[in-house]
């Protein structure tokens, strides 16, 4: 008897930790899986695999991953409102840890909207060819700008706290990446406006992208 007591103790004890842990596993994958297709998205303007196909199979995705935004919220506000009517002791960090996840699903959803622009963009420059009236110096920079899109990216969905001076020191390199890329590329005046218009959508979505970025810096990390 002592024992099945001791067992249902441990149960109520640690079943509210296994769902918190779950739905931190649940963003740490959703932001998992944005790096990785924001990853592909900058091997693309490296000349690797850059084929139409995949490109519309992340467009389509993009879809999928914002759909899957709605359902983590209902779970984590589900979970927020269970932990409202059953408290239970040495679970503090619940009011914390839950409504940063739901925070985090929100950069998250939003995020996306751009990395759909960015990535239907990408589809027409592919489609149509438009990618190779890009300068090779515009393809790199704007690879490199991706490349720490993604490290903050994976920095926001990791499931310890997030680093707040690390978040901020990655988000000041990517702008500054974004600033440079900017200034060196809206200088020359000769090229076609068909790709001033493709430079142009591509740099405004990455911009938003940062700031939304930088917006869940500044949520997650409130009291840093």
């Amino acid at each position: 008897m002592l024992g099945a007591l001791c067992g249902l103790a441990a149960h109520l004890v640690l079943a509210p930790a296994r769902h918190i842990h779950h739905r931190q596993q649940s963003v740490s994958d959703l932001y998992t899986a944005m790096s990785r297709r924001l990853d592909g998205l900058a091997d693309v303007f490296e000349g690797e695999n850059s084929d139409v196909e995949r490109v519309r199979q992340w467009r389509r995705d993009w879809r999928r991953l914002s759909a899957d935004c709605e359902r983590i919220r209902r779970s984590i506000d589900t979970e927020i409102e269970n932990s409202r009517l059953r408290p239970r002791g040495g679970l503090g960090n619940t009011d914390v840890v839950l409504p940063r996840a739901r925070d985090a699903v929100t950069v998250a959803e939003r995020a996306m909207d751009h990395l759909r622009s960015m990535t239907r963009a990408l589809d027409y420059a592919l489609d149509s060819g438009e990618i190779t009236n890009l300068t090779a110096s515009f393809k790199a920079g704007f690879s490199a700008l991706l490349r720490k899109g993604v490290a903050a990216t994976r920095e926001i969905g990791k499931t310890s706290p997030t680093d707040s001076s690390r978040l901020a020191a990655l988000l000041d390199d990517a702008e500054a990446e974004l600033d440079r890329v900017q200034q060196q590329e809206w200088a020359p005046a000769e090229a076609p406006p068909e790709v001033h218009t493709l430079r142009g959508t591509l740099l405004t979505d990455a911009g938003r992208l940062l700031a939304e970025l930088r917006s869940g810096h500044q949520a997650l990390t409130p009291l840093s």
